[in-house]
């Protein structure tokens, strides 16, 4: 964003030892409510033009032992400044993917709120296993956030910067459990066979691609332990 003075940004920066024993925790899931939609486009800038306050979110996608997830996917979707959602197409909606250090910049807007719910973005995000974190993240001294039953202090964005207009720059880590010893197991029933297949199919570019479609073919007929 072009209206902060500040050239360099550090974050997310881990120091995962042994002996510190473990230092990421699982990240909280949260409802999905009503308003998912599968195959949004794939995109990171989720920006209309004259929109504000922008807001520039750096993500990270790290596993229990803090090591970097690259190629995770995290779809986004949230309401326009006004409040409202676009149930029929694909405003303030869209996936991404991580780069080699399992992070990425999502552009896009401070969302807006409407009547029971607090500020908050929806997210879903998943590495190489076949499990799917679904949750929410919150701002910080929002007062909507203490009559909103589904926030949670966990799922609050670390703002890094705030300018007088709110066009803000924040950031969120991401945990999770990636622990599956067979890729090709997409729906993890232990066997490598049609349903498999047919997930992919169902999921194709949110979040599968050929590379997942190959590697369940060239399992085909294991049993995963």
């Amino acid at each position: 964003m072009r209206w902060f003075n500040t050239t360099v940004i550090i974050f997310l920066t881990f120091a995962c030892t042994a002996s510190a024993g473990p230092v990421c925790e699982l990240t909280r899931p949260d409802a999905e409510g009503p308003y998912w939609i599968p195959g949004s486009p794939e995109r990171s800038d989720l920006r209309n033009p004259g929109d504000g306050p922008l807001l520039d979110l750096h993500l990270s996608v790290v596993d229990l032992d803090c090591m970097p997830v690259p190629g995770a996917w995290i779809d986004i979707w949230h309401t326009d400044p006004d409040g409202g959602y676009d149930n029929n197409g694909w405003g303030y909606r869209g996936h991404h993917f991580t780069d080699g250090t399992g992070g990425s910049l999502l552009e896009t807007v401070v969302p807006g709120m409407y009547p029971g719910r607090t500020r908050h973005i929806h997210v879903k995000v998943r590495g190489a296993t076949p499990t799917t974190l679904t949750t929410q993240l919150y701002f910080p001294d929002v007062p909507e956030n203490e009559n909103d039953g589904l926030y949670h202090p966990d799922l609050e964005v670390t703002v890094l910067e705030e300018d007088a207009e709110g066009n803000m720059i924040a950031e969120f880590l991401f945990v999770l459990e990636e622990t599956n010893p067979c890729p090709a197991d997409v729906d993890g029933d232990g066997q490598v066979n049609v349903s498999d297949l047919l997930a992919v199919i169902a999921g194709w570019n949110d979040p599968y691609d050929v590379d997942d479609l190959l590697i369940v073919i060239s399992e085909w007929g294991n049993n995963c332990p």
